[in-house]
């Protein structure tokens, strides 16, 4: 399966595709799909002045009605993500282009009756890149439950360690309309090393800071 961007290049590349069907509903002319597996996809996103560059122009075709109830669909109650790969391009970075690179990626998503999506992921390589500094993505892990209804997302068992930074946080809740309050607990351990990679003038120092808070 291949998606081109607008760019000419390749946008979404994956292996296989299973897509899982309800049985019921065809009795009644209805078409629903129950789940998705996509196997080792790669993803491919440019971004410039905010905005995602290579997505693909999809105009609606002269004459199809949006709101065509023949052509009603629900969401998949699943849809899983395995072994991939995000390839993330900021071209206007502050400090110059980024580079985040995202391997063996795994997402499984629930979309729920009563509106709510939990998004559960787990990222075990990839990298940041920008100039000629290079951290390595080591763990990205956590669950995200959007709940429409509510106009919060709760996030849960956030773990991550991108090259020697380390971070946790273990519940935090985020609003989806503004003033969009957050509350969260969160420890971060840095090493003081990092600081050489600063462009400011700084002593040599050793050791790490481990900050815990409650936001």
């Amino acid at each position: 399966v291949e998606v081109l961007g607008s760019d000419g290049e390749p946008l979404i590349t994956a292996d296989r595709v299973t897509v899982g069907i309800e049985p019921a509903p065809l009795f009644a002319g209805r078409f629903e799909i129950s789940e998705v597996s996509i196997e080792e996809p790669h993803l491919r996103l440019v971004i410039e002045g905010g905005e995602i560059q290579n997505l693909p122009d999809l105009e609606q075709e002269e004459g199809q009605e949006e709101d065509d109830e023949s052509s009603e669909s629900s969401l998949p109650a699943d849809v899983g993500v395995l072994a991939g790969t995000v390839d993330l391009e900021v071209r206007d970075a502050p400090g110059g282009p980024l580079r985040v690179v995202l391997e063996e990626a795994n997402f499984d998503v629930t979309n729920e009756a009563t509106g709510d999506t939990e998004v559960r992921l787990l990222i075990e390589g990839g990298s940041v890149r920008q100039g000629e500094v290079n951290h390595p993505i080591d763990l990205l892990q956590g669950r995200v439950m959007f709940q429409p209804s509510q106009e919060r997302a709760v996030i849960r068992h956030v773990r991550a360690r991108v090259g020697p930074v380390r971070a946790t946080i273990p519940m935090a809740e985020v609003g989806l309309a503004a003033p969009y309050d957050l509350s969260a607990d969160a420890e971060v351990w840095v090493p003081l090393s990092l600081m050489r990679d600063l462009p400011l003038p700084a002593p040599a120092l050793e050791g790490a800071v481990h900050v815990a808070a409650h936001v």
